[in-house]
């Protein structure tokens, strides 16, 4: 999921957050002009713009993915998805997240449809 999210995304999920004005421009500044080029057996390919994505292997990349997904995982939070009652725990358990993986976690009386709707927006 590294390389799917769109910068413009990005920016504007920042900015909702309310983040320092600084922190934001700093992110836009360093993304907005990244351009890569590539190697194919041999040839070094012209530079071009990237759109998309965060750096792997960058120590910011985590923390912006972590803001990319927040208002995945908000939409998830706030629905009807019940997920699992674990004994011992004041929380259901809905969605778990590694890295850059998450996983979803319906029960018997959730509907996959509710999911759906909520991973289509």
């Amino acid at each position: 999921m590294y390389d799917k999210i769109a910068h413009d995304y990005l920016f504007k999920v920042l900015q909702r957050m309310e983040l320092p004005e600084r922190f934001v421009w700093t992110v836009e500044t360093l993304y907005s002009s990244a351009t890569l080029t590539v190697m194919i057996n041999g040839v070094m390919s012209s530079p071009f713009r990237v759109r998309q994505g965060v750096r792997q292997g960058d120590p910011l990349s985590c923390l912006l993915f972590n803001f990319a997904i927040e208002p995945l995982l908000r939409m998830i939070r706030e629905s009807n998805l019940r997920g699992f009652q674990i004994e011992g725990l004041t929380e259901h358990l809905i969605a778990t997240l590694f890295a850059d993986d998450t996983t979803v976690y319906l029960s018997e009386h959730n509907d996959w449809a509710d999911l759906k709707s909520i991973l289509d927006k």
